[in-house]
Formats: C-alpha cells, structure tokens, sequence
C-alpha cells in the first residue's frame, strides 16, 4: 500500500501527465513535463528516455485505454454522473487512502474528516476530439464517482453545452 501526501498529490497533478494523457488521446505528440524515465523495450530491456523524449505509443493502445475510459462512464463507476449527457466523456475515478489502516476496515462515517479517503477524478471530453481535461481531488471527500466526478460532469456541461449548474448562482446574480 501506498500513503500519498496532499503535497505529492499536488506535485504529481501539477507535472503535467493529465495533459500528457490529454495529447496521447489526440494523437498529438508534444513535450511535457512527464515522469516517466524510461520505456520497457520487448524482449525485456529498458530504454532511457532523453530529456523531453515523449515515449511512442501506438494508437491501438490508446484507443484501449481510450475506450476502457468511455466506458467507465458508460458502465462503470462513474456512469450514474454521466447519464444523460449529450456528450461522450473518457473518465477514471479513483481514491486515496490518507493514512495507513493497519489492515482494519475503512468506515468512512467514523473516520474523522481530516483522515478520510480523498476522492480523485479525470476526465476529458468530448472523447471524439477532446476540447478540454479535467484533473480533479475532492480532498477527503471518499469515492472518486461519488464526490468528484459529479462535480467534474457540472465543469463540462458548462465547458461544453454553457449550462450553468443550477445550484450556484449565476455569477451576475450573486452578491
């Protein structure tokens, strides 16, 4: 198991993969901060990657991982956030553990707040050809499809259709 600190998290969203993963779906191929140092080269040798080398990755994959990612949002975990969208969104929910449990059992309700599960999300859309990526932590909210990809379906029915979410005030009604 792997403890992630509120700093990593934040240096590890800030390095760049999202959008390196964003330029991957499109088939674009630019450089970016990655962390990736090397590449497995069959049979079983590595390949050190120069400095601001992107690593090749043939589309098959990424149309794999693209459509594994449609479909978390068609069937998944995050599919009841999404339903009814008129747009196709590629997503991956996750969450992370904020301290170790010592092989106990997670409870959420009586975990104190500041020790519970972060939920984490990603999303980019529309999936055909992706106008924007969503990098999301809902800090110790718990599931990732439960707290952060609803919030992330709000951002992109904005970003996409202009539809303001309905429980926050318009910002030219606010006070």
């Amino acid at each position: 198991m792997t403890i992630i600190t509120r700093t990593q998290l934040s240096d590890l969203l800030h390095s760049g993969e999202c959008v390196v993963e964003f330029t991957k779906v499109n088939g674009e191929v630019r450089s970016m901060p990655c962390t990736l140092k090397a590449e497995l080269v069959p049979p079983a040798t590595v390949k050190v990657l120069a400095e601001g080398e992107v690593p090749k990755v043939k589309k098959e994959n990424i149309d794999v991982i693209t459509n594994a990612m449609l479909d978390v949002n068609r069937f998944g975990t995050s599919a009841a956030a999404f339903k009814g969208a008129s747009y196709n969104a590629a997503g991956k929910t996750g969450t992370a553990q904020v301290f170790s449990l010592n092989s106990k059992t997670y409870s959420h309700s009586s975990t104190p707040e500041f020790l519970r599960d972060h939920a984490l999300y990603i999303v980019f859309a529309p999936a055909e050809k992706p106008k924007i990526a969503i990098a999301m932590v809902v800090e110790n909210a718990g599931f990732g499809a439960a707290q952060a990809a609803p919030i992330a379906r709000k951002a992109l029915d904005y970003y996409i259709e202009g539809r303001w979410p309905k429980e926050i005030p318009e910002w030219k009604n606010a006070p």
